[in-house]
């Protein structure tokens, strides 16, 4: 086996695996968002069309019709997936640079309808003009192969142009791009004028997915500081959001009045008062879940306060399972956010339901009110910033993966459930 040949099998083998080292990455990382699917093709493109000339440098020289037929296949496939691997990565700068640019929206659907023309201008391949096999089965270019190579030279290099010279991404961004359009450009000249090393196209194309992949953890890492950053900002926003003068000074009060009504009932609202304050200021210190148990007794030492103040209020707890974990403040400002806007409200008597269940999946925590309810898909506007929900939802996914979903019936009443998924939360 010649050297050159040898050394094409080897530098496509290298290839391939850092290609299947970047996709198992991917699929480990569980991103699904538009960019990372296109991502995700380009990769896909990237794999077999490697694996193409990888067969196609094995079969080099060898006898037979069989072997004929498999250096066709290989061949055919390649050109494919080169003009695949072109469209995709247009798609993907549209995706990086902005959809709604006008003149990139048309460059990129003149780019696909001659992906049709370029791929029909294949019957070539049959015709001897792009290339042919000469004995023993080896390549032999045509006299028309700048032909077969100028729809990917074209678009690369227009690619190479936007990632250039267009504007609103970052230095990263550019340099990743320009990269991935460029290395195989320049491979691709290399190629026209000393044939023979095609696996350094390929070889550039993986140099340039691996750059744009490593942009891509870097922005997703920078994003998951970024989201942290702000839940912990909303624990410090859903803690100060507590210390409120009012409730502090109306507690106060029915503690002072009970003081010489009834001292025992006094001596219980100062414990739930004590508790209640503590669990505000040990949210401060704590950046993971903690216990529900914990949670729930926070939670009662709110309500024990008050249903001292409004004694037409009726509390239930259901409780199926407590052995999980859930973000500090996530239970108590719900249960808060029913009372005050739900029960109070109200005229007459209230029921507040507070209920934990588990599936295989998930764990369940559910604060149901029968209050006045209200349109969930019209937004309050009472003056009030509704930190309690926010910081709440944006605590519960950051923190443990989950989500919130409030549903609510005008007349009858809300019901907020967090859903805590098994896999990010146990004791």
């Amino acid at each position: 086996m010649p050297v050159l040949q040898q050394l094409n099998i080897a530098l496509n083998a290298v290839t391939l695996l850092v290609l299947l080292f970047i996709l198992i990455t991917w699929f480990y990382e569980r991103r699904w968002d538009r960019r990372s699917i296109l991502f995700l093709l380009m990769l896909l493109a990237a794999m077999p069309l490697t694996l193409s000339d990888l067969i196609c440098w094995v079969f080099d020289g060898a006898a037979g019709s069989t072997a004929s037929v498999i250096r066709w296949i290989a061949n055919t496939a390649m050109y494919i997936f080169s003009y695949w691997s072109a469209i995709i990565y247009t798609h993907y700068l549209q995706e990086v640079v902005g959809r709604d640019l006008r003149k990139l929206a048309i460059y990129v659907k003149i780019v696909d309808i001659s992906f049709i023309v370029a791929v029909a201008a294949l019957a070539f391949s049959f015709t001897g003009d792009y290339y042919f096999y000469f004995e023993n089965n080896c390549y032999v270019r045509g006299p028309y192969t700048f032909v077969s190579q100028i729809y990917t030279a074209v678009i690369v290099l227009c690619d190479t142009g936007i990632a250039l010279f267009v504007s609103g991404i970052t230095t990263r961004e550019r340099v990743s791009l320009f990269s991935y359009s460029s290395l195989p450009l320049l491979a691709m000249i290399v190629q026209i004028f000393f044939f023979g090393f095609s696996a350094i196209t390929y070889a550039a194309t993986m140099l340039g997915l691996l750059l744009i992949f490593m942009n891509i953890h870097i922005q997703r890492n920078k994003y998951l500081i970024e989201k942290e950053s702000e839940a912990q900002q909303a624990e410090l926003s859903l803690v100060l959001s507590k210390i409120q003068p009012h409730f502090m000074f109306n507690s106060l009060n029915v503690i002072a009045a009970l003081c010489s009504k009834d001292p025992l009932q006094a001596r219980d609202a100062v414990e739930d008062f004590a508790g209640y304050l503590r669990g505000n200021l040990d949210s401060l210190a704590e950046n993971i879940p903690v216990p529900f148990s914990r949670e729930l007794q926070h939670t009662k030492h709110y309500l024990g306060l008050e249903l001292r103040r409004f004694p037409d209020l009726h509390v239930i707890y259901d409780i199926q399972t407590e052995d999980f974990l859930i973000p500090t403040l996530a239970l108590q400002p719900m249960v808060e956010n029913a009372v005050k806007h739900g029960l109070r409200a109200k005229e007459g008597e209230g029921t507040l339901k507070i209920r934990t269940y588990e599936d295989e999946h998930n764990v369940y925590v559910s604060i149901e009110d029968d209050g006045v309810g209200f349109d969930v898909n019209q937004k309050k506007n009472d003056g009030r910033s509704h930190i309690g929900v926010d910081g709440v939802r944006l605590r519960v996914e950051s923190l443990s993966k989950g989500h919130l979903d409030i549903t609510s019936t005008i007349g009858k009443g809300t019901t907020s459930l967090i859903t805590l998924p098994k896999s990010q939360n146990s004791c």
